[in-house]
């Protein structure tokens, strides 16, 4: 979905190193800001009095990947008082490392978003309203989608680490490399998760009934319905997966990849320098053990499982049909990590003491119908 903040009478987007006050007319009432960032593209504090001066205005929002942009804006506007609602999203850079230093608690922000991975690390406060999932660059600007989410961090930070312990219970952290914690993130959901989009289910040229719904489950993309509701979809299962891998205690580094047409999610994993991609979505849809008519998984698959473009494309054309993370290229390998090193993992796992095979039944009763559509 395409984010909107304040008033929608009229929302005009401009970078701020290419502020043109003739765009602004009386008809605009909400102004999106990029800002690159501190240092390239911020001229002094000119252009607050021309923001000061616009009439009408009820709503700012400033953008940028800079956690610095937050702070300076957040002075200015505190030296100089502008009589509208301030909010402030921080886009994600892609770089997994400690996020402590980001704190939101003394500013004067409405509102903030934040990249979902950062909530590990952000203090709690009621200034985060939420978080950015996806960025994008359209020949009409620059947009972001997101949910909204109040004491988001808080709430999640609390259920990931209670989940980690689940996953890590026993385990000897010292002897676990990233294949290992890829393997044992992509476990817990199989054995936890049933996939359900709401009544109906399409997956791979068939359609699964659910009747506990009534249409579609508006909320199967939230990662509080994976988390503890225990199903979901896609962009719940690969955004739970990246949160759950990039946390502290397991250190490794993944990000999302989008859909274009917004039909798929999954995420990259980054091993040894090279970028491999984790559907654990697909884990658990085209596993080919699971509870009879539903989209729950009775034991574990790593078909889809660090992989390569080559895998991927047998089912979906990777490079035309979804976009790179963020604002870079994200390089997957041709080829993904052999089968042998995966099962080798998979047998160190359960030699420590791991379960491969699923006993918990799905969450809602689904039965399935073959239609001719493809998903």
């Amino acid at each position: 979905m395409l984010m909107k903040f304040g008033p929608t009478k009229i929302q005009l987007f401009v970078n701020w190193n290419e502020w043109d006050l003739s765009k602004i007319t009386d008809s605009v009432n909400s102004i999106q800001i990029y800002v690159d960032r501190l240092g390239d593209d911020i001229e002094k504090d000119v252009k607050i009095e021309e923001l000061r001066n616009i009439p009408n205005l009820e709503g700012i929002t400033i953008i940028s990947q800079d956690i610095g942009v937050a702070y300076y804006f957040d002075e200015l506007f505190k030296k100089a008082p502008v009589p509208y609602k301030k909010d402030f999203v921080l886009l994600n850079d892609y770089e997994v490392k400690d996020r402590s230093n980001v704190n939101f608690k003394d500013t004067d922000y409405s509102s903030v978003y934040i990249p979902f991975d950062y909530i590990m690390y952000i203090p709690s406060n009621d200034k985060i309203s939420g978080y950015t999932c996806a960025e994008t660059i359209r020949a009409e600007g620059r947009f972001f989608c997101g949910e909204s989410a109040p004491n988001c961090n808080s709430i999640i930070r609390t259920n990931v680490n209670e989940i980690l312990d689940e996953i890590l219970e026993g385990l000897p952290m010292e002897q676990l490399d990233d294949i290992d914690k890829s393997i044992l993130v992509s476990n817990w959901l199989q054995r936890k998760m049933q996939f359900v989009e709401g009544r109906v289910s399409n997956v791979a040229g068939k359609k699964y009934i659910c009747n506990a719904f009534k249409g579609i489950d508006h909320k199967a993309g939230n990662i509080e319905t994976a988390i503890n509701e225990k199903h979901g979809v896609c962009a719940a299962f690969a955004r739970l997966s990246c949160t759950l891998l990039n946390n502290p205690r397991m250190n490794c580094k993944c990000n999302m990849i989008y859909s274009k047409e917004g039909t798929h999610d999954y995420f990259v994993q980054e091993i040894d320098g090279k970028q491999y991609v984790v559907d654990n979505t697909w884990n658990i849809t085209r596993n080919p053990n699971r509870f009879e008519g539903a989209l729950k998984a009775k034991s574990f698959s790593h078909e889809y499982l660090l992989v390569g473009e080559d895998k991927m494309n047998e089912n979906v054309e990777t490079r035309k049909h979804h976009m790179p993370f963020g604002f870079l290229n994200y390089h997957v390998e041709n080829i993904g990590i052999p089968r042998e090193i995966i099962e080798a993992s998979v047998e160190k796992l359960k030699s420590l003491g791991v379960d491969f095979e699923y006993h918990e039944p799905p969450v809602f009763k689904q039965y399935e119908e073959v239609i001719e559509m493809e998903r």
